[in-house]
């Protein structure tokens, strides 16, 4: 079975909850440097970039526990209020503390952001 049979025949859209006919923006060609047509392989599932914070990361990890964020991790301020810089930055700490230990109550062992993430968290 070729590369393009087999994704075609793994993609199945659900038209009537509003998913395209057209699967192409569901399967991705990822092309690297180097190699041969013969050194393709197929794969079912999500891939993405891990950036690793620091070496001492997990490289592997079974059965892992997964929180998937759409958003990010940072402070939003509202723009029609004036405040002193102390005060937002005594808010944004605080709401930080607050949702990383709502974080840290569910023990995740992947945590993966959609958006940006704040240094203090």
């Amino acid at each position: 079975m070729t590369l393009a049979t087999r994704c075609c025949a793994t993609v199945e859209p659900d038209v009537k909850n509003g998913d395209l006919l057209d699967i192409r923006p569901y399967c991705k060609v990822k092309t690297i440097p180097g190699g041969s047509v013969v050194d393709s392989v197929y794969m079912s599932g999500v891939v993405f970039h891990k950036n690793v914070s620091h070496k001492r990361m997990a490289r592997a990890i079974q059965n892992a526990k997964i929180m998937m964020l759409s958003g990010g991790i940072e402070y939003t301020r509202t723009e029609n209020q004036i405040a002193s810089l102390d005060t937002l930055l005594e808010q944004e700490e605080r709401y930080m503390e607050i949702i990383v230990s709502k974080m840290f109550k569910l023990k995740p062992d992947v945590l993966i952001v959609g958006k940006s993430v704040c240094r203090k968290a």
